[in-house]
């Protein structure tokens, strides 16, 4: 009963089927040049492995004293200020960064981290406002609904992508969360069942997937989603530990796998993001970080390691730097060498993002500040 109620929820949600293009097994990388320096961040030296380690606070941000953690985080680089959403309360917050002031609360009701996230220009936010517990269940899994997208420069709702977005209603029968890609472009809405694509702008139709066929022996169970819209490629993370990729566009399943699962395993995962360019993948598996270089196709992680308490991972903007935020510390890596070559301490860190010019480092922490960090030119 509860296979084709996921069929019901993940049709309602998705668009017309587009035609099967199959995964390339070995694509072409560009890395990206970030966007331009405005006159506040012309100031900070671009995140690079040789600047990286010199990372000091720019600023502190406070919010209101009845924010709890902040969600997720962001910085607008043509407005100059920083963004936080916090999932508990339901609230944007956006502060100047130039003089720390808060410049406007936003009440937009989101009520779950799950689905909530900024595109790159902190612009278009991201949310459920609608979540239920299933206590029946042995892992108490929260599902989610009403995930609409909002401007942040506005506070109005741009679209709703599962009705409805207003009144939380119940979400036990809706999803377990939702992926928008870097650039704002594409957005995944999945369940443990299966998921729908779909294109914001317009340009293809989505798609509807069940990752498993109807006569199945064993039901696979996806944990979380990973969008690379620059090679229009996803990775599927399997609550059993496996790891598949598949094509934004097509009707059908074409899987290719990276890493079996485990039938009947239940791991812990906490990310999956790949770098603006589609160059790299990273997974947060239980303690497990685990980076899949993609130009060719990979038949093991280039890189590995073990990260307590891991809860968020970011690449910066060229992809020579991986973020791993966990454990009251934020962990760099230089993917050039696979070295782990700086270390922070970051008590009670929630959230993690880098600036779209690549020169700011922000970070939310438990008490619902905001930190942002940059390393000072001469």
């Amino acid at each position: 009963m509860r296979f084709w109620r996921a069929i019901a929820r993940t049709v309602a949600v998705a668009a017309l089927a587009g035609a099967l293009v199959r995964c390339s097994s070995s694509v072409e990388i560009v890395t990206p040049t970030p966007a331009r320096a405005n006159a506040f961040t012309e100031k900070y030296a671009v995140l690079s492995p040789n600047t990286v380690t010199s990372l000091t606070e720019v600023a502190q941000l406070t919010a209101a004293a009845y924010m709890s953690k902040a969600s997720a985080v962001a910085y607008s680089l043509d407005a100059n200020t920083v963004l936080a959403a916090y999932a508990e309360e339901g609230y944007v917050v956006r502060w100047d960064l130039a003089t720390g002031d808060i410049i406007e609360e936003q009440h937009l009701g989101i009520v779950s981290p799950r689905g909530l996230g900024f595109d790159i220009s902190g612009n278009v936010l991201m949310g459920p406002t609608a979540r239920e517990v299933d206590t029946a269940s042995p892992d108490a899994a929260e599902h989610v609904n009403g995930i609409g997208l909002w401007d942040t420069r506005t506070g109005k709702l741009i679209r709703c992508l599962t009705h409805p977005c207003t009144g939380n209603v119940p979400g036990r029968d809706g999803y377990l969360g939702a992926k928008m890609d870097t650039t704002g472009s594409w957005v995944l809405i999945y369940s443990e069942w299966g998921f729908s694509t779909l294109d914001l702008t317009g340009a293809s139709a989505g798609r509807i997937s069940l990752i498993n066929s109807p006569d199945s022996a064993y039901g696979w169970r996806l944990g979380t989603i990973a969008v690379d819209a620059a090679h229009r490629r996803i990775a599927l993370v399997l609550s059993e530990g496996g790891i598949w990729l598949d094509s934004l566009d097509g009707s059908m399943r074409n899987y290719q796998t990276l890493v079996d699962g485990v039938k009947n395993a239940n791991r812990t995962i906490h990310d999956a993001v790949f770098d603006l360019a589609g160059q790299w993948l990273g997974i947060l598996i239980d303690d497990t970080l685990s980076v899949w270089q993609m130009k060719a196709k990979p038949d093991k992680p280039y890189l590995e390691a073990t990260v307590s308490n891991g809860i968020a991972i970011r690449f910066d903007q060229t992809g020579s730097l991986l973020l791993v935020a966990g454990g009251d510390r934020l962990l760099v890596w230089n993917l050039a060498d696979k070295t782990r070559m700086a270390e922070f301490r970051t008590p009670g860190i929630t959230s993690l993002g880098v600036s779209q010019d690549n020169r700011l480092v922000l970070w939310g922490d438990a008490d619902g500040s905001i930190h942002v960090w940059g390393t000072a030119l001469p």
